[in-house]
């Protein structure tokens, strides 16, 4: 035989021997289908919680007896990962959307350390990037590498490892390098008698444009911003559906969960929407049935869903359309008897959290037990009658020690710089006032901005601006002068907004009129005038009404006195001395001093 025709022969029994083993593994392939269960049978399920808007709430308040606030959500979530006996992390989805660190004075006095600790602890999958994330720096709470800030607890220092993700904030035209678009999860799913199958879950982090609730000098004058692009989020949903083989995508936002669920539209492949920010419970779907669910803020409230899953047909699972019938938000107690720490709670609350959050309250009692003063009525945030919905007397008292501190002789603050009340228990002649309490009312790390004006450019500029619809919010709480206004009898309603145009009608110092229509008494024109503000006022530039903010501009001028000195420091400082002066006794203003009427002499 030739050597041409050995090589036909061999090549012709090698095709043979393949074709066979071909033929046997398409007959066991095929027996292989048979024995795989049929598409679309089987109920695997995958508990999903998420809470959002902590807001540093370790504890409900600081004040004893303390309520257990995240204690008693981790013992919910703790209760779910020990079904088969031990704690398993796999049969449970944990996420948070921002707003994790500031807002209680036991995070706010260590930076965020304390909900860093007790967010590792509680073993978070991911956590998405709120607005008051940027509140102390960025890179005080996020780390370099994606991840939540590390955290020194009980002598040693420890490394938080838990993602953050966020697929549309940016810094200078590219994405931020402190986040990842997504972070894929490997879980368990189980069916009722037991059985487990393996599954994979994309969790994409997304942000409202939610700007305007941030200083301008923490965000958008270094580079930040937010762009709402929700094709990016479904290409990268279909991305992590198709490419990555996810079973399951979860959009974890910071915004309305509503408003997002339905902008990503019927075809998206996102099949859970958790959102946050707007520190209400919802739980709802679209009408081509996106579920979108938030909580309330504050530890007050968490969710709850099931991913569930069924089988494919060739050995893997899908997910089973329309069978979130167990997606609920959930009070974190209704009972609020049981999120104190007492031996009749012992079930109810994870005691790993509770002695965690006892250490840090440990710490931080010791920092600012000291009593600065006493107040002989309750100093709330509810709004005074007469003023528009402007004045507080949590935001008198406070701007009043503002005045103080600055030597100045008018203060504003914005609508959200007061963050605590002050409550007279029952009975009570006198409550004392703590350092914790300014703490707790200031959290933000503000400097105070000290201008020097004249009254013309009080009333054409800074009046005139905080009349503005939507600037109100910036110069909203206000002592050391009477301003009335009324509402602007040639705004007719065309323009389109809900709110009528506000305009000045007189300004009144110590009883004597300087202003009114246009017209001045001599002397007060070109008179300086002092003013204090916070940081967030100084900074903030809301100007959809047409209206820049003049303090952002003076800020480059002459007529900035100073801004590097801490406001909540300087209003220590001014209760002190207060005190001393008045044998502890702290002057508390109970008026409204923007009067939402025309001036008629009274």
């Amino acid at each position: 035989m030739s050597d041409k025709a050995g090589k036909h022969k061999t090549d012709f029994i090698i095709a043979a021997v393949m074709s066979l083993a071909v033929l046997v593994i398409l007959i066991l392939y095929a027996g292989y289908l048979k024995s795989l269960p049929e598409a679309g049978t089987g109920e695997f399920r995958l508990p999903v919680f998420g809470t959002s808007d902590i807001h540093g709430s370790l504890v409900g308040e600081v004040e004893e007896p303390h309520k257990y606030m995240l204690a008693f959500i981790a013992d919910k979530v703790e209760d779910v990962r020990q079904a088969d006996g031990s704690s398993d992390t796999d049969r449970t989805v944990l996420i948070d959307g921002g707003d994790i660190y500031q807002g209680n004075v036991v995070s706010n006095t260590l930076d965020g350390e304390s909900l860093s600790a007790a967010f590792d602890a509680m073993e978070y999958d991911a956590v998405a990037v709120g607005n008051h994330e940027f509140d102390w720096g960025i890179d005080t709470v996020i780390d370099s590498d994606s991840t939540m800030r590390d955290y020194n607890e009980g002598g040693s220092f420890h490394k938080n490892n838990i993602p953050v993700v966020c697929c549309n904030l940016f810094k200078d035209g590219q994405k931020v390098d402190f986040a990842d678009d997504y972070v894929i999860l490997h879980k368990k799913a189980y069916d009722e008698s037991g059985s487990g199958m393996d599954v994979r879950i994309g969790v994409i982090g997304f942000a409202e444009e939610y700007s305007k609730s941030i200083s301008d000098k923490t965000f958008k004058d270094l580079g930040y911003m937010i762009t709402e692009d929700y094709d990016e989020v479904n290409r990268l949903a279909d991305e992590l559906r198709h490419k990555e083989c996810c079973d399951a995508v979860i959009l974890l936002a910071h915004g309305s969960p509503e408003r997002i669920a339905e902008s990503l539209g019927p075809s998206t492949e996102v099949d859970l929407v958790y959102g946050g920010h707007i520190h209400k419970d919802i739980n709802d779907m679209t009408e081509w049935g996106l579920r979108y669910m938030s909580p309330s803020g504050k530890g007050y409230a968490y969710l709850y869903s099931e991913l569930v899953f069924e089988h494919d047909g060739r050995g893997g699972v899908r997910i089973r359309e329309g069978s979130d019938d167990r997606a609920e938000y959930i009070k974190t107690a209704k009972d609020e008897d049981l999120l104190y720490d007492k031996e009749a709670n012992s079930q109810e609350l994870d005691s790993g959290i509770v002695e965690l959050t006892n250490e840090y309250l440990d710490i931080v009692n010791k920092q600012l037990s000291e009593e600065i003063g006493y107040v002989t009525q309750s100093v709330t945030r509810t709004r005074l009658e007469g003023c528009d919905n402007r004045i507080t007397v949590a935001g008198n008292f406070i701007n009043d020690a503002m005045r103080r501190a600055a030597d100045a002789d008018i203060s504003f603050i914005n609508i959200g710089g007061v963050r605590e009340d002050l409550i007279m228990a029952e009975g009570s002649e006198r409550r004392p006032v703590t350092l914790m309490d300014i703490y707790s009312m200031l959290p933000f790390d503000d400097t105070l901005y000290v201008y020097e004006i004249t009254y013309e450019e009080l009333i054409d500029n800074v009046l005139s601006y905080a009349m503005d619809n939507y600037a109100w919010g910036v110069l909203t709480c206000m002592t050391g002068i009477d301003c009335y206004f009324m509402i602007d009898p040639d705004d007719d309603g065309s323009s389109g907004s809900k709110f009528l145009r506000r305009k000045l009608s007189a300004l009144v110092k110590g009883g004597e009129l300087i202003w009114k229509d246009g017209q001045w008494t001599e002397g007060w024109k070109d008179k300086k005038v002092r003013i204090a503000v916070g940081e967030f006022s100084a900074t903030t530039n809301r100007n959809k009404g047409g209206t820049d903010n003049p303090l952002c501009g003076y800020n480059k001028t002459g007529r900035l006195i100073s801004s590097d000195e801490l406001l909540r420091d300087k209003v220590i400082e001014a209760l002190k001395a207060e005190a001393a002066e008045n044998g502890g006794l702290l002057h508390v203003d109970n008026e409204p001093h923007f009067i939402f009427r025309e001036y008629n002499g009274n």
